[in-house]
């Protein structure tokens, strides 16, 4: 026989305590957070005297006034200093939603592949060989130990892969091998901070030690095209790597002081936390912003083969840019061209 369960408050139907909602919950948190805020900063000051406490500092209302506002400025700065600080970590971790298209898309055989810096940040990457499996059934091995010219992609930061899909399907129909790399933070599985093409040059490294390594590339023949921060990249690999001497450039930095201030600040309120910003960026990584800008590496692209459009745009929905991109890479001489978009 089941025993009844016997209520200690003698009640049949106990009421049920009632759950605050979330705003209350919310609410109740910031005004206690403010409460104990205000309780530290006005903790030592008072109006009115009191008799029974010891007061340490004597003087008129004003007096006492004055000196605890200075005395609670000086907390300013270190605020300051920790938005700055939390504006720049935002900044290099960004959220940004990455699309599912591929080269598959555009009737393109590709490989994923992962690819590893010398840092160990890994970043995924599109390796399109060129040609199509069934050329390889029909022609046999020899296809595929004939050396071609291979390209590697880098995006924006705020840009994707899926913005190369026509380029890359362009060179695959002049049978050019093309890496599209997701450089480090964006769109890859590793979280890591973008550096604005600072360390993602070690990424582009990676790429391109990758490609010598395949039978059917020729290492003489790898060019370089990136986009925004993936200029900055580039240029960055290249300064180290006199070898690489064909660049396509789009959107290259001409004052990174406005590309951080944009980046960091993007409130017109904050812009006063622009040079903490960028400070705090430069001391966090030991560089020197003004490297980002193009002018820095004007010897390298007057010594080297150099596409460079200014328009980051046009060449994304006009088929003679895209073109004229293609044939770029696809040529073998070594010669020098400086092209703008605008002309």
């Amino acid at each position: 026989m089941q025993r009844p369960i016997l209520d200690p408050m003698f009640l049949d139907d106990a009421p049920r305590p009632s759950v605050p909602s979330r705003w209350k919950v919310g609410f109740l948190l910031v005004a206690r957070s403010a409460r104990l805020c205000g309780r530290l900063l006005l903790r030592q000051y008072r109006l009115r005297r009191r008799e029974s406490i010891l007061r340490v500092e004597d003087g008129t209302l004003v007096g006492r006034l004055i000196r605890a506002i200075l005395y609670r400025a000086l907390f300013v700065p270190m605020l300051l200093v920790g938005l700055a600080l939390l504006q720049v970590y935002i900044g290099m971790h960004p959220r940004l939603s990455v699309g599912t298209l591929d080269p598959s898309s555009r009737d393109v055989y590709f490989e994923p592949v992962r690819l590893t810096s010398d840092d160990g940040v890994s970043s995924d990457a599109w390796l399109a060989p060129g040609i199509e499996p069934g050329r390889v059934l029909a022609d046999g091995d020899n296809l595929l130990k004939r050396k071609r010219p291979a390209v590697v992609m880098v995006h924006d930061l705020l840009g994707s892969r899926q913005q190369f899909l026509p380029l890359i399907r362009a060179l695959h129909d002049r049978e050019l091998v093309t890496l599209t790399i997701a450089p480090r933070g964006v769109g890859t599985s590793q979280t890591a901070p973008v550096t604005f093409g600072w360390d993602e040059s070690r990424d582009i490294r990676a790429a391109v030690e990758l490609l010598r390594k395949r039978v059917s590339v020729d290492p003489a023949r790898i060019t370089l095209i990136g986009v925004g921060t993936g200029a900055n990249a580039c240029l960055r690999f290249v300064e180290s790597d006199k070898s690489m001497t064909s660049l396509v450039l789009i959107d290259t930095w001409d004052n990174s002081d406005e590309r951080l201030a944009a980046h960091f600040v993007p409130r017109r309120w904050m812009s006063p936390l622009q040079p903490i910003c960028k400070w705090a960026f430069e001391l966090w990584y030991g560089v020197t912003a003004d490297e980002l800008n193009v002018a820095h590496y004007q010897p390298l692209l007057t010594a080297g083969r150099v596409l460079q459009l200014k328009d980051s745009n046009d060449w994304l929905h006009d088929p003679r840019e895209i073109d004229r991109i293609a044939r770029f890479c696809e040529d073998r001489a070594i010669r020098q061209v400086s092209v703008n978009a605008q002309d």
